[in-house]
């Protein structure tokens, strides 16, 4: 018996990992075309379920492409509305696994496993000798689904004793197919994955242990226990990661209300059959559940696609109602000390249209625009890091990661529009800046990416419990506030493109230069004569080279104001 338990636990976490790795591996190989063509293809709502859908088959993951359309969503590029289209199309896409799951029947009359470890072996060649992100990617891919299918392999295994096991076919025979959606609800929360837990019964089915009919009230349960790792992501996301969240539960849950009925009456169960030739049996029941999976996700979202609208607003009042709930218990649960969900930095949404690309100064101007919320979202992130240390709270520390996403996604956006609009040539004036403005954005990135390094440095000072002095918490804050106060400058100056305002913030970079001058010297005394631990100078001095270089950028982009050619 402990073998058995044994070899489903491995089986299962291989299969998890297994797919978890094609996942990442096929994102990282096309992850540059994903986002342009969800940009692209998603206005109209079966666009979105089109787009969705082969998107989904390709990652193998409903909760990357929800990852992928939150950042989106976030960033003003997606409306909810378009978002809702995708995640419709997303839970059409998962039903693939099922398809890949039901090769087990080949495996047991091909003996193809053997076939496996090669996969698995050329994978990993792949990965570490392939050119490029994309060469990795695909390596990645072929590795990953080399150990899914192995996993798949020892769960079989693991499996075929359970035929003799009395008690569990005794069990399963008092499980009734309405029965059966509870439990699959709750097997898909434990495992965090439909896919895993629908292959489960894929395999119980194919050998014998349950009934067809009991197959797919499992399967109906998972499906509706599917947005469970969407609506725990949300709990750390922002509100537009938790209203994607919540249209994906929404439409999880309302499509069983006409399908249990069905399953409880049989109905179910015989319109599969009767769709699918030849009778019931071994070697084609996992054909058949996968066949049922996709049947009724196809069926439910094109059901729920003309109803997109009232999805959207539903998701909204729910996410609402449900933040203000969870707001109040929070609140008294830690005696008001805590809040949640964070109050989030609101911005103007980014809308780039095309057709503006042949009215130039427009076009400037709504990039300007995007720059300016670019950099706020940066100064923003700045902020939070440096909060999380003072107040020693490192749940802040999510909210710079999700800031820094955002600001990623405005950098490839804006980058993208100036280089189409230098395409119109759009006049010697216009073609001069446009190589300018893109230096900035660059520079505004990184501004981001050192709100990371911020927030990664916190959270090793709170882990390793770094212990400052109220004098060097002191400083910090003192460096900090300069710095921010010329992003406040710059972003003023970028606003009314007023290149005095530019040419006086630069002041401010001389002061930043100061202070960390005066404060490494401090800093190598105060090691000197062992203030604090060596560990507890170096976090100080990364904080302080940190902020040296934002300001260094930060000058960059208020050159660029004034005319002259930011750095590289």
């Amino acid at each position: 018996m402990t073998e058995i338990v044994f070899c489903a636990i491995g089986g299962l976490a291989l299969f998890l990992f297994g797919m978890a790795t094609l996942s990442e591996g096929l994102k990282r190989a096309a992850s540059a075309q994903l986002r342009n063509i969800l940009e692209k293809f998603t206005g109209k709502p079966y666009r979105g379920l089109i787009v969705g859908t082969v998107i989904t088959c390709l990652i193998q993951s409903s909760s990357a492409m929800t990852t992928l359309l939150v950042g989106m969503v976030n960033a003003g590029l997606l409306r909810l509305r378009q978002a809702i289209g995708v995640v419709l199309g997303a839970n059409i896409g998962t039903t693939l696994t099922a398809w890949i799951v039901s090769l087990v029947a080949v495996f047991a009359l091909f003996k193809i496993t053997h076939y496996i470890l090669p996969m698995i072996a050329i994978g990993l060649a792949i990965m570490y000798l392939g050119k490029g992100a994309k060469g990795h990617g695909y390596g990645k891919a072929l590795f990953g689904f080399g150990i899914l299918l192995l996993g798949l392999s020892f769960m079989k295994d693991a499996s075929d004793p359970l035929r003799e096991i009395e008690i569990f076919e005794q069990w399963f025979a008092l499980i009734s197919p309405l029965m059966a959606v509870p439990v699959g609800l709750v097997a898909c929360w434990i495992f965090q994955s439909s896919s895993a837990t629908i292959a489960i019964v894929q395999i119980l089915a194919f050998q014998g242990i349950i009934p067809f009919p009991v197959a797919l009230g499992l399967a109906l349960g998972a499906d509706m226990g599917t947005p469970i790792t969407a609506e725990i992501a949300g709990l750390t996301g922002n509100r537009a990661a938790r209203q994607t969240a919540r249209s994906h539960t929404m439409f999880n849950f309302l499509g069983p209300i006409y399908m249990i009925p069905l399953l409880g009456l049989g109905i179910y169960p015989q319109l599969i059959d009767s769709m699918i030739p030849g009778p019931i049996s071994q070697v084609n029941i996992m054909f058949h559940i996968a066949f049922a999976h996709s049947v009724y996700n196809v069926f439910n979202a094109l059901l729920f696609l003309p109803m997109i609208g009232i999805l959207e607003k539903i998701s909204i009042r729910a996410t609402d109602f449900t933040d203000k709930m969870a707001r109040r218990l929070v609140s008294l649960a830690t005696g008001g000390k805590r809040t949640w969900p964070k109050k989030e930095l609101v911005f103007n949404p980014l809308h780039l249209e095309k057709r503006i690309l042949d009215v130039p100064t427009v076009a400037i101007a709504r990039v300007t625009q995007g720059m300016v919320t670019m950099l706020r979202l940066s100064q923003e992130a700045v902020k939070i890091a440096m909060e999380a240390l003072f107040k020693r709270n490192p749940g802040l520390l999510e909210e710079v990661i999700q800031r820094e996403d955002t600001i990623d996604v405005f950098q490839k956006e804006l980058t993208g529009y100036l280089a189409e609009l230098i395409q119109k040539n759009p006049g010697p004036e216009i073609s001069q800046k446009i190589p300018v403005m893109i230096h900035s954005i660059n520079d505004i990135e990184k501004v981001g990416d050192y709100a990371e390094d911020l927030a990664k440095i916190t959270q090793h000072c709170l882990e390793e419990r770094i212990e400052f002095s109220q004098k060097v918490l002191t400083e910090l804050k003192t460096i900090s506030e300069q710095a921010d106060k010329m992003a406040e400058e710059v972003i003023e100056a970028l606003v009314q493109n007023d290149k005095i305002l530019a040419r006086e913030s630069l002041k401010r970079e001389i002061k930043i230069a100061q202070l960390h001058e005066t404060f490494r010297e401090g800093n190598i005394k105060r090691l000197g004569e062992r203030a604090y631990s060596i560990s507890a100078g170096v976090y100080f001095l990364d904080y302080l080279t940190k902020f040296k270089k934002m300001g260094d950028h930060l000058t960059n982009i208020a050159q660029g104001i004034m005319g002259n050619k930011g750095g590289e």
